[in-house]
């Protein structure tokens, strides 16, 4: 494909009409992140990994920029069981990570106000998948797969007004040797 570029070593450039720029991210925004690894595959059907949930008193708005999955193997494992995401309309029981413990961007920035849970919350799931990463088929013991994130189009993120979030979860039940590697990156605001 042809590549267009126009260099400019000085002087300056008159543009007429109008000229858009995008911020990187909006004014007033904190950024956070939040991971687990070697979570173990389960054998219950589904089985909820990870929970990102904005309260309904929250007052905020989170803008969701991206998700990660990583699969593997500590042996032997030949279950197909994708880690799927979802939105939801409700979180309650697993286990909630405290606001204190979500690592910030910017450590002066206040604690996040989202529920980040693990180890099965229940969830309310609310429409279709966004996305599917597969496991780690191995029948030699061990194994590895790529890394899987599902990202929103390039300009564009998933919002999450109160009383909404996302669920990472296993729909299919798994296997015990199947492990993953799950990793959230938002914002609020």
């Amino acid at each position: 494909m042809a590549e267009n570029r126009v260099i400019v070593e000085s002087g300056s450039i008159t543009v007429t009409g109008t000229v858009n720029t995008v911020p990187a991210a909006p004014a007033g925004m904190n950024f956070y992140t939040s991971s687990f690894s070697s979570l173990a595959g389960q054998t219950a059907n589904p089985y909820n990994f990870l929970s990102l949930f904005n309260p309904l008193a929250s007052g905020k708005t989170i803008v969701v920029y991206a998700t990660f999955v990583i699969p593997w193997a500590s042996g032997a494992a030949g279950t197909f069981n994708s880690m799927e995401t979802f939105r939801t309309t409700a979180a309650s029981g697993g286990t909630l990570t405290s606001g204190a413990s979500i690592n910030k961007f910017a450590t002066s920035q206040p604690n996040s106000v989202a529920e980040v849970r693990t180890a099965n919350p229940a969830i309310t799931v609310s429409g279709l998948t966004l996305g599917g990463i597969p496991p780690v088929i191995s029948s030699a013991g061990s194994g590895t797969g790529g890394l899987g994130n599902i990202t929103a189009p390039t300009g564009a993120s998933f919002v999450l007004v109160s009383g909404e979030g996302i669920c990472l979860r296993q729909v299919v039940a798994g296997d015990a040797d199947q492990l993953w590697n799950l990793g959230l990156i938002w914002a609020e605001a």
